[in-house]
Parts: structure tokens; C-alpha cells; sequence
């Protein structure tokens, strides 16, 4: 099953994630970027954005975390990746 990891702002990457992963960083104005790890798991893709109000509560992180509420973060951020395809992104 794919982990979504919690990093700070600017930061590309998690110590621990893998191929399937999920990176959310924000990005400013209650919005949250959303990454998806690739299989090389040297780089992100970034997929969109999310409003923080539709997510749980997230703590504010100073390095790379998995984000707590798993199950309801797994289904925003597969939320905004599946949207980026049918967009043809």
C-alpha cells in the first residue's frame, strides 16, 4: 500500500518513501502541493494542488514524516493523480 509522506515546503523528497509513495508539502494560502514518487524514487512528480480544508488536520513538519489519517490522505492525493490522468497530465 502507498505511504503519503508530510514534507516542508520546497523540499523534493523523503527518506523512506518508495515507488507508489505520495509527498504533501504546502505551498502557501492553505494549499497543499501533491507529489507522486517515481520509480526511480530519485525524483518527484508533482500533480497538483489540494485546499488543507479538505484534509485532516496536518502537523506543521520540519523534515520528512508520514502524515498521520493514512486512509483519508491516500484517497485526497489518489484523488488529484487520477484527475491529472483524465486531463491527459
Amino acid at each position: 500500500m502507498s505511504t503519503v509522506w508530510l514534507v516542508p515546503a520546497g523540499t523534493d523528497s523523503a527518506d523512506g518513501a518508495s515507488a507508489g509513495d505520495y509527498l504533501l508539502r504546502p505551498s502557501g494560502g492553505g494549499l497543499y502541493e501533491v507529489g507522486a514518487v517515481d520509480t526511480s524514487v530519485q525524483s518527484c512528480t508533482w500533480l497538483g494542488e489540494l485546499s488543507g480544508d479538505l484534509l485532516p488536520p496536518l502537523p506543521q513538519v520540519d523534515g520528512p514524516q508520514e502524515a498521520p489519517e493514512q486512509k483519508k490522505l491516500l484517497a485526497a492525493v489518489q484523488g488529484v493523480e487520477s484527475a491529472q490522468a483524465n486531463r491527459g497530465g
